[in-house]
């Protein structure tokens, strides 16, 4: 049985990374080679080309708003062409070199914030993709992203060169930070973009399962039935009891 990805989304610092490994540890196939948060190298990169094609960043995904349908046509053409690669970075043994993304018969997926407004192009090459949304409150979101701009600014260039040295050496490439996102009144703003844009798949009849980080703090383990659930995994909870130790 072929398997579609499982991709995740959600604004920066509102719990992906989390959701990523405990989908992992319960089994599914997130990617081999991870930038720092988590993210599928491979699938970053795409994704980070695609915000780059249309003068989009992560912390300004406002071109998004008015793509036409050339640039669709060209975003959903390059998508294609990318994962139809004679060689990627996201398999991680010989025995998997046999596969493409449309053979693949384990569960699989990957995550990356950037989801939030590239999914519609996703979805265009898997329509049977599995999407999850988690969204955290917006303040903490916001003092999340301010501490970590400020933590930043202090480390100072040189600390600057050598992170940007280290991702491009891993992932080919390095994310742009954003001192202006010190100010938490920018980090609610960008919370509210990100947000909207993924309540936006389910009001228009998309299947998404929005989950909410805070429950899956305070109440992990129905949280994550859900989530298994909507997977259309087995549950195991000896397995759940085990990714929550």
């Amino acid at each position: 049985m072929i398997k579609s990805p499982v991709i995740v989304l959600g604004m920066h610092r509102s719990g992906t990374t989390l959701l990523a490994k405990l989908l992992q540890e319960y089994g599914i196939y997130m990617g081999s080679v991870k930038e720092q948060n988590f993210e599928s190298a491979y699938f970053l990169n795409i994704n980070e080309k695609i915000f780059r094609f249309i003068g989009a960043k992560w912390y300004d995904p406002t071109p998004f708003e008015f793509i036409g349908d050339v640039d669709k046509k060209n975003i959903i053409k390059y998508i294609k062409k990318s994962l139809n690669s004679p060689k990627t970075k996201f398999y991680f043994n010989k025995e998997q070199d046999n596969y493409n993304f449309f053979n693949i018969d384990f569960i699989w997926g990957w995550k990356d914030p950037r989801n939030t407004f590239t999914l519609k192009y996703w979805q265009d090459v898997f329509p049977d993709a599995k999407v999850i949304h988690i969204y955290r409150h917006p303040m903490d979101v916001a003092m999340s992203l301010s501490k970590r701009e400020i933590v930043f600014s202090r480390n100072g260039r040189l600390k600057w060169f050598y992170n940007i040295t280290k991702s491009y050496l891993k992932i080919g490439f390095w994310v742009e930070r954003c001192p202006a996102l010190i100010d938490i009144e920018k980090g609610f703003s960008l919370w509210e973009k990100y947000t909207d844009a993924a309540l936006d798949y389910s009001k228009n009849g998309m299947g998404v399962l929005n989950v909410c980080y805070e429950s899956l703090l305070l109440d992990p383990t129905s949280t994550l039935c859900q989530i298994f659930s909507f997977l259309d995994l087995e549950i195991n909870q000896e397995k759940i009891n085990k990714l929550l130790k």
